[in-house]
């Protein structure tokens, strides 16, 4: 494909210089023809007034010399040029000063410069009133409008697409609705081929109509394919097919659908740089019910999330107050205990003392003491606890005599030895 097409363009090369030729021969025989006039004019001093003040032949020589001087152009070093006889394409020129024979040809001009062009036009001059009813204002252009899918309404190949995350399938963007789409495009003129440029497509305003055309053609296609969140999601693979729809519009590349009609002396002289689905552009009603969808789900969320912090805060504190409860409790207990065993010993203690006549009657006295102690009335008069006392007193000095008068006993029952007979 590439060396068909360079020979082409040398074909065409040469074929232009050919005609190049040819008219400056005929511009260079038509002054010849001219002059030779002029002189003849001259020499028989043909006047152009009755006076014979001013002659013929030197005003042709000068009318000539005029057109000479008035057939150069110049052009810019940004700019392509081409010179058209009669408004036919003849030949391509470089930048600098050009020979154009005045009024028999023309020079055609154009930048070399990237053109940018945005459909349906740039955002400032579209008409989002959405009423149709009304023609739009001047300088103003309505919006694209194309209507997508919905997710029962798609195919095999993009149901799978979407069956890949339950909750991307059932996002609200799933639905069919009519969005209002903008594409970009970039173009640059071939310096090489301006003159199929003039002669295939003629001017920029004809080329951009005819990619308008192809933009809405492929988006209506490609969106009534997909729901508008797969069009968002696949705004890359849309780009890659408005891309290659418009290259085979302009003849960059053949049609794979109709390669034996492919002929490149077609192309539009002009390479498609990039082409780029720049907003879905959901409507402003679909956009406040989306926003009021996720404020609810939003709002859903952090209750739930609100929910299960109070719900994990309650289970910490049951978790706090049942261990503080719980070793409480084993202090209670390992209290009670304690209480318990000193209890047990004291007890203990109280029973031995409790076998000897005296611990009884000091245990006796000892609770009539407390009983009479935690009582509201009582008949024992003032002075019972001293009278105890000294009975107890009284007990001591007992045992104190009766002990001393055992150990005299036990003393005379000994044998006695060392003594006289």
């Amino acid at each position: 494909m590439g060396n068909k097409s360079d020979k082409l363009k040398k074909a065409r090369k040469r074929k232009e210089f050919k005609k190049m030729i040819w008219l400056w021969v005929w511009v260079m025989v038509a002054y010849a023809i001219f002059a030779r006039v002029a002189l003849v004019l001259i020499e028989k001093e043909v006047a152009i007034d009755s006076k014979n003040q001013w002659n013929l032949g030197w005003a042709i020589l000068a009318m000539e010399f005029l057109h000479f001087g008035l057939s150069f152009k110049r052009i810019g070093p940004t700019s392509l040029g081409a010179v058209l006889v009669f408004g036919r394409p003849i030949y391509q020129v470089k930048s600098g000063l050009v020979y154009v024979p005045f009024i028999v040809c023309q020079l055609s001009r154009d930048g070399k410069n990237v053109v940018p062009v945005q459909f349906p036009a740039v955002p400032e001059r579209v008409d989002k009133s959405g009423d149709d009813t009304k023609p739009v204002a001047p300088g103003f252009v309505k919006p694209i409008r194309v209507t997508t899918a919905s997710r029962d309404m798609l195919s095999d190949e993009y149901k799978a697409k979407l069956d890949k995350n339950d909750d991307f399938k059932k996002h609200p963007l799933n639905e069919m609705m009519t969005l209002e789409p903008s594409v970009f495009v970039r173009y640059q003129r071939r310096s090489d081929d301006y003159i199929s440029f003039l002669s295939n497509i003629g001017n920029d305003e004809k080329a951009i109509i005819a990619m308008r055309d192809t933009v809405d053609a492929v988006l209506r296609i490609e969106f009534a394919k997909r729901t508008p969140a797969l069009i968002i999601m696949e705004q890359d693979e849309i780009n890659k097919i408005l891309l290659e729809k418009i290259e085979i519009l302009v003849g960059e590349k053949p049609d794979p659908k109709h390669l034996d009609s492919f002929n490149p002396e077609e192309s539009w002289g002009i390479n498609i740089l990039n082409v780029q689905l720049t907003d879905v552009d959901i409507t402003k009603a679909i956009n406040v019910s989306l926003r009021d969808i996720i404020d609810s789900q939003l709002r859903k969320r952090v209750t739930v999330k609100d929910a299960e912090a109070k719900k994990e805060a309650r289970g910490l504190e049951g978790e706090g107050e049942n261990k503080f409860e719980t070793e409480k409790g084993k202090g209670v207990a390992s209290a009670r205990l304690d209480f318990l065993n000193a209890e047990a010993t004291g007890l203990e203690k109280i029973a031995k003392v409790a076998q000897t006549e005296e611990g009884k009657l000091a245990v006796v006295a000892k609770v009539a003491e407390q009983g009479l102690k935690g009582s509201q009335y009582s008949i024992v008069p003032d002075g019972a606890t001293s009278i105890v006392a000294g009975i107890m007193e009284t007990l001591k000095k007992i045992k104190s005599r009766d002990e001393f008068d055992k150990k005299n006993t036990d003393a005379d029952s000994k044998p006695k030895t060392g003594g006289k007979k």
